[in-house]
């Protein structure tokens, strides 16, 4: 039996101030906690996230921290010196005037080159660089009436595994990172070619000095392997079967009786993970279009309104705004099908989205649209859970399929539970708790 630990947790996104999508550092630090192990966790207060989950661990366990947004003085004089500008236009100054302060005509919808490689710059690795002194600062102060056996990282944001190096050296304690996405070569960060180099460099010298580290895919364990001369354990995202306890009997609601209602409850990507191929496919269905639902509680600047629009499909899609993650499951259960977008492009094969697994935990069929390859569509596809495809008329036979069997049954039935038990959180956990131990004892 391993013995109790006192893990220091550098992690970043946490509750009770975690975006939707961070679920798997609270389920691990409350494994964690429940083994028996004393957890203290450092994490980012970003208001605006406050309340999506619940809390998960005692109070005074967990330290929400302060940052301060890089280039915020440059940003306020920026907004200062616009507002002066308009005021000089509109006074007569003529349109000279603003192009001066705004640097030249515009460049369409994004940010000019300059500009991307200005605000790349003062961010890296991510915009929560002012965080690591305040998560160092709070950890040094813990550590005088409370020293931990080992520290922990999750990232992104990457930060947090540069608080954990310099707290690992200060505290003189071995320090393991767990990447839930890579830090180099991921392949949904854009990097400005002039500063990929000094990215890259930052992540080998902050990572080198880790005692050992998690990776969530095959794929990213295989680069680390190569990359590091540390062990990297291979622990994979999954579900836990106590979040859907009381959903098992769950019906659609009364006002979806009829129609297929899809949801998808994950980060669109634009240009990368979008439903285009599943738009497409509704225009495909004739008659039964309208008899199709398809919600999205989040959509990133308007991307899949516009989209929506431009393919004319507007009237099968509804937009809805984040909610927190236990009325989110209790809506995965009512649908009849969930989407998982991805990007079709070979540099997403080795990427699996956490809502995969969430998906499976669910028992809904689930709709892989985008990449038809790599780790996440096998995992679909041996369940099997679903349809994973990008050929819009093959998915509209499926939605065909699905219409008829809810026409026929009232809805189509649960996957089979056998199927979704090998993907359930604690066996992965139990990888992470014996590494922890093995990291202590050398």
């Amino acid at each position: 039996m391993q013995r109790p630990l006192k893990i220091l947790f550098v992690a970043g996104f946490f509750p009770p101030y975690a975006p939707p999508g961070a679920v798997r550092n609270p389920k691990l630090a409350q494994y964690l906690a429940e083994a028996g192990h004393d957890l203290q966790v450092l994490s980012i207060l970003e208001a605006k996230h406050e309340g999506l989950h619940d809390a998960v661990l005692p109070e005074g366990r967990v330290h929400p921290l302060p940052y301060a947004e890089p280039g915020a003085v440059v940003t306020r004089a920026v907004g200062r010196a616009r507002q002066l500008a308009a005021s000089t236009v509109t006074q007569g100054g003529g349109a000279g005037a603003t192009e001066a302060v705004g640097g030249g005509p515009s460049r369409g919808n994004g940010p000019s080159p300059l500009k991307l490689l200005y605000r790349q710059a003062i961010a890296l690795p991510d915009r929560y660089r002012s965080w690591v002194r305040v998560a160092e600062k709070r950890g040094r102060a813990l550590a005088r009436t409370w020293h931990p056996d080992v520290i922990l990282s999750s990232g992104p944001p990457q930060s947090a595994h540069i608080a954990a190096a310099r707290l690992s050296k200060a505290l003189a304690r071995p320090w393991v990172a767990e990447l839930r996405d890579l830090w180099a070569n991921n392949p949904y960060v854009d990097v400005h070619p002039l500063l990929r180099g000094v990215f890259e460099a930052k992540a080998r010298a902050t990572l080198s000095h880790a005692s050992a580290m998690v990776a969530l895919t095959k794929t990213a364990q295989a680069e680390l392997q190569a990359t590091y001369d540390v062990p990297v354990l291979l622990a994979m995202n999954g579900y836990d079967p106590a979040d859907f306890e009381g959903l098992q009997t769950i019906t659609r609601p009364v006002g979806d009786a009829g129609r297929l209602t899809i949801i998808h409850a994950g980060v669109i990507y634009p240009g990368r993970r979008d439903p285009r191929a599943l738009f497409e496919a509704i225009t495909r269905l004739g008659a039964d279009k309208a008899r199709v639902r398809v919600r999205f509680f989040h959509d990133e600047l308007d991307f899949v309104g516009r989209l929506a629009r431009d393919l004319e499909v507007e009237e099968c899609v509804e937009i809805r705004a984040a909610v927190p993650r236990k009325d989110i499951l209790r809506i995965e259960r009512e649908s009849d099908v969930l989407l998982l977008c991805r990007w079709a492009n070979p540099a997403d094969d080795g990427v699996i989205p956490g809502k995969v697994f969430e998906y499976i935990g669910a028992r809904r069929p689930i709709l892989s649209i985008g990449s038809t390859s790599g780790e996440a569509a096998d995992i679909v596809r041996a369940g099997p859970f679903g349809l994973v495809s990008n050929d819009p008329d093959e998915i509209a036979a499926q939605l065909h399929a699905w219409l008829d069997q809810i026409d026929a049954e009232g809805r189509i039935p649960d996957l089979p539970a056998d199927a979704a038990h090998p993907f359930e959180r604690a066996a992965q956990f139990r990888k992470i708790g014996s590494l922890l131990d093995a990291v202590v004892r050398g």
